[in-house]
């Protein structure tokens, strides 16, 4: 049986720092739209901004591809550099690695921010795969889905090519949108307290919910074994 572990990147692996929150505030008022309340920025963390402008926002359609190319520019500039890995998760890869767990990323990210993400932080080694989204505004990677089920399945699909159907898989996430992917593929879920989801969504939506890297790391064994 090949072990594989699915992770998530912002708010999961990665603490944006409000990199994209106060991104996407900032590209909203620059682009001549009113500043969201804070309940409202938090929600944008997970899915692509175009799903978040067009279910959280009045914006209309015409601007989304202004107000994703002035966020863009700024979290490359200024977002990226001030985000960090929260504390436990370098440890943590490096734990499942030891395992001999197969480890992949499937992010909503577009695909070459995710790839730009775990090479700027040094864990790429630690992935066989990364998953991401399609960027419909940069033209790239347009062969890639971009809902989380269709990035959980092209990952997933990548590894069972390589290591066979005798797979167990999980999905660490924060948001609602990775474990109703995982759903959709028959694999359990772990939702991290760390994230940006709050305690209801986690509770509702997830298999099971972690409170540190620790518990994440002997919940993620556990499941493995049963």
């Amino acid at each position: 049986m090949v072990n594989i572990v699915l992770w998530d990147v912002d708010g999961t692996l990665l603490d944006p720092a409000g990199s994209i929150t106060e991104g996407i505030a900032e590209a909203l008022v620059k682009n001549g739209f009113e500043r969201p309340d804070e309940k409202t920025l938090d929600a944008f963390v997970g899915p692509p901004v175009n799903y978040s402008l067009e279910h959280f926002t009045d914006v209309p359609r015409e601007k989304f591809s202004d107000i994703v190319a002035t966020y863009r520019a700024a979290y490359k500039t200024k977002g990226l550099p001030q985000s960090k890995l929260y504390p436990g998760m370098r440890e943590t890869l490096e734990k499942f690695a030891s395992l001999g767990y197969i480890q992949g990323v499937a992010t909503q990210k577009p695909l070459h921010l995710a790839e730009e993400v775990v090479e700027m932080f040094d864990i790429a080694q630690f992935f066989e795969v990364v998953g991401g989204a399609r960027d419909e505004h940069g033209q790239k990677n347009l062969e890639m889905p971009s809902d989380k089920p269709g990035i959980i399945g092209y990952v997933l699909n990548a590894l069972t090519e390589k290591y066979g159907q005798n797979v167990s898989a999980v999905m660490i996430g924060d948001r609602q949108y990775d474990a109703v992917g995982a759903a959709t593929h028959g694999i359990p879920s772990i939702g991290v307290s760390w994230g940006f989801g709050d305690e209801a969504e986690r509770l509702e939506h997830f298999d099971n919910v972690v409170d540190t890297p620790k518990q994440l790391q002997v919940r993620v064994a556990e499941l493995f074994a049963s």
